[in-house]
């Protein structure tokens, strides 16, 4: 097998779109496998018919959301083959838009082309022309694709600022900046989300300069670099301004472009280009520390290691400055694995820095020397290191000092110093989760002596963080009897309104028939429905954010957004207004925790051995159930199987004729990540939150933390020094409490310890 990052990506667009707008114009998100149409001159390009093909759309339909793609198109070629008009309509309709999405451009035009003879002026017309336009731009047949767009837009169609964005593309492929500088601002005018309205702004600029407008392409850059721009989208545009103003020999703008980027965003990869260029390497305006940092943040770590000592080498250096250097330094020895050097960076960034005034680097400082302490084996210099965080008020992690030396002292046995430690932490702590955290460890640390104050110590961890991993574990160690119902969800959507009447009063009807009326709604339901998923989520994204302040709106749009089967939307928006107020009904609870393909979850959690919801509680958290969802570590699918353990799988399995394309089909997915949850449980004798870690950070990893534990699951949780692991393992644990009580299998929240 062979795998290729790009090419997946590709493949995730849709590629359909070749320039300027492909990310507008990638058709449907999916994955399809390559079908073998059969078309003749005049008929459709269908899969051959198998003899006795029952037609039955909906099984098509949950055939191919399941990832069966081979089973959905036999069923969808048998009703265009065999079906009433209705059927072949619908057949030809449901092919097109996978056909399109796997890029079989040819044959998704041919079978757009029979629907919209066979249902003209319809909705499904109108969308199949959407569609068809990308098609045939994807094809080089501009002509064709402008009079699709044109006649979209003659449709009075919702998405009409996409359609303007496509004609754009298409003016801009034959040369006519003008035409399609026009086309643009019709389509910022008719309404774009941020993201689309970005990449349109990027490409006017583009072709402002490439007509050598320069006052206009630097002022249409200049416009994306304001607050309430994305980082990543200003970033962009300082770099491209820079650009823009060094061509035309404005030396002094660009370096002001440049040294904005280096300063606003070193994070970005885009700071590191620009501090490459001479304009920037020449700057006396930026400075030897922002030059370092960048380095640093962009891991470049022989670079910063040179700067970071040439700065504390330079004699201007002032006090703070050297401290900076020093701090740096510390982290850099660290990823080099020289420990004794980080300590005495350490060290001396903490001399050089006053009390008080300087806090949040001498807390910073104080933490790092800690932790390389209890990487050494120092535990008593660790918990002294941690206490003195702790006692630093302007430091971050003041808290997480005063938590960590208690934790450190109790797994020494030292209870009573364990003790005043948390006591002080449930004292500072700002928030519910923090609260819940020490009143728990309060709770187990008086379990051996006092158990009156231990209970009210589990008490108040609950009422602090009901609903969070601490405040669940101390509600099933309180009361262990609250596991297991029948599984009969409880409540209804009844219930759900009456709990929002209850909070902010009755639901405005007007409101609500005007947004789902406005053009956002009906422009993403539009690109939605004609394929055009990317762009179609980005709007409903945008949506989220505007009636985030709306309780009943949030919540219808909820409803909405999980009925069109779009649960990575939905449940954001329901879990928005389930955190927003206390005691969130189940009914509520089963929108943010959906049980998305249920069947196969079933199935293949029964097959391995755990309980359906461990999975679903985990693949919330891989990828919100989003199929075709890819990781910064290429992590592919509803499972976020690594492709190298995706062979290991396949092989053990027996999955004959796989690739790593396949992980984005759901019961591939499935069953290759149920297999290696279950596996992790034989591995760690049934420990839940053991294999949930190893999932996330490792099998070796979480041998090593459970040893560290002496197998105590409270003090596993805590000694995961991976703070992605730990977080991870927390939060599934959470979804996995929560789903059994949305779905009727516990009568209240609760987790076992």
């Amino acid at each position: 097998m062979t795998f290729l990052p790009h090419a997946v990506r590709s493949l995730l667009r849709g590629g359909v779109f070749i320039i300027a707008f492909a990310a507008v114009w990638g058709c449907s998100d999916g994955a399809a496998p390559g079908s073998t149409p059969t078309p003749t001159d005049s008929g459709p390009a269908i899969s051959p018919v198998a003899s006795g093909t029952v037609i039955d759309l909906a099984l098509a339909e949950r055939l191919y959301y399941e990832g069966d793609f081979e089973g959905a198109l036999a069923i969808y070629s048998a009703a265009i083959e065999n079906g009433d008009e209705g059927e072949r309509q619908a057949g030809l309709w449901a092919i097109a838009q996978i056909q399109a999405g796997d890029g079989e451009n040819d044959d998704a035009e041919r079978n757009l082309r029979l629907l919209r003879e066979m249902s003209p002026d319809t909705k499904t017309d109108r969308q199949a022309l959407l569609l068809l336009a990308s098609v045939e731009f994807a094809q080089a047949d501009l002509d064709e694709g402008r009079a699709a767009f044109e006649a979209y837009l003659e449709s009075g169609g919702p998405a009409a600022s996409y359609a303007h964005l496509g004609l754009a593309d298409i003016e801009s492929a034959e040369g006519n900046a003008e035409a399609a500088l026009s086309r643009i601002v019709e389509a910022l005018a008719a309404g774009l989300p941020a993201s689309a309205e970005a990449e349109a702004i990027f490409t006017q600029a583009a072709l402002y300069e490439a007509e050598e407008d320069y006052d206009s392409a630097s002022a249409a850059l200049s416009g994306l670099t304001d607050s309430s721009r994305s980082d990543a989208t200003a970033a962009e545009a300082l770099w491209r301004r820079g650009n823009l103003e060094a061509s035309r020999g404005d030396e002094n703008e660009a370096r002001l472009m440049y040294r904005t980027l280096i300063r606003r965003y070193p994070e970005f990869a885009r700071a590191l280009d620009a501090l490459n260029t001479p304009l920037a390497a020449a700057d006396p305006g930026v400075s030897s520390f922002d030059r370092a940092f960048v380095y640093f943040v962009q891991r470049s770590n022989d670079l910063a290691l040179a700067a970071f000592e040439g700065i504390l080498a330079s004699p201007a250096t002032g006090t703070v400055a050297a401290a900076e250097a020093h701090y740096y330094l510390g982290i850099l020895s660290e990823r080099f694995s020289l420990y004794d050097e980080a300590l005495a960076h350490y060290d001396a960034a903490i001399a050089l820095l006053s009390p008080g005034l300087d806090d949040p680097l001498r807390g910073q400082s104080a933490w790092d020397r800690a932790t390389v302490l209890e990487l050494q084996g120092d535990i008593d210099g660790a918990i002294a290191g941690f206490a003195e965080v702790g006692e630093i008020p302007g430091a971050e992690l003041a808290g997480e000092g005063t938590f960590r030396a208690g934790l450190l002292a109790y797994n020494l046995g030292r209870v009573s110093e364990a003790i005043t430690h948390w006591t002080r932490f449930s004292q500072v702590a700002a928030s519910g989760d923090e609260r819940a955290r020490a009143h728990y460890w309060l709770g187990l640390a008086h379990q051996g002596f006092d158990s009156t104050r231990a209970g009210e110590e589990f008490a108040a961890a609950a009422a602090a963080d009901p609903l969070g991993y601490y405040g669940l574990v101390a509600a099933a160690t309180i009361d262990p009897t609250f596991c297991c119902l029948n599984g009969d969800p409880p409540g209804n959507a009844a219930d759900v309104e009456s709990w929002l009447r209850s909070h902010v009063g009755p639901e405005d009807a007007t409101a609500r028939n005007e947004f789902f009326a406005g053009d956002p709604w009906r422009r993403a339901r539009e690109l939605h429905e004609a394929s055009l998923s990317g762009r179609a989520d980005d709007e409903f994204r945008e949506m989220l954010e505007g009636v985030s302040g709306d309780a009943w709106l949030l919540y219808r749009f909820a409803e909405e957004t999980s009925e069109l089967g779009l649960p990575w939307i939905s449940t954001l928006a329901a879990q928005r207004l389930a955190l927003r107020y206390a005691d969130p009904p189940p009914a509520l609870l089963r929108l943010v925790y959906p049980r998305e393909y249920w069947d196969l979850v079933q199935v293949e959690a029964e097959v391995n051995g755990f309980d359906p919801y461990l999975l679903l509680s985990m693949m919330r958290q891989e990828s919100l159930y989003f199929p075709r969802a890819v990781s910064p570590a290429e992590a592919l699918g509803l499972t976020q199987v690594i492709p190298t353990t995706a062979d290991g799988i396949a092989a053990a399995i027996g999955e004959e004729d796989f690739t790593y394309i396949d992980l984005f089909r759901p019961n591939v997915s499935i069953r290759f990540g149920s297999y290696y949850v279950g596996t992790q449980l034989d591995v760690f004798g049934g420990n839940v939150r053991a294999a949930v870690a190893a999932y996330n950070g490792g099998p070796f990893n979480a041998e090593t933390w459970l040893a560290a534990a002496g197998g105590d699951n409270d003090i596993f949780v805590e000694t995961i020094t991976f703070t992605e692991t730990r977080s991870y393992v927390e939060l599934v644990l959470e979804n996995y409490a929560l789903y059994r009580y949305a779905w009727g299998e516990t009568s209240r929240p609760a987790l076992s310890p």
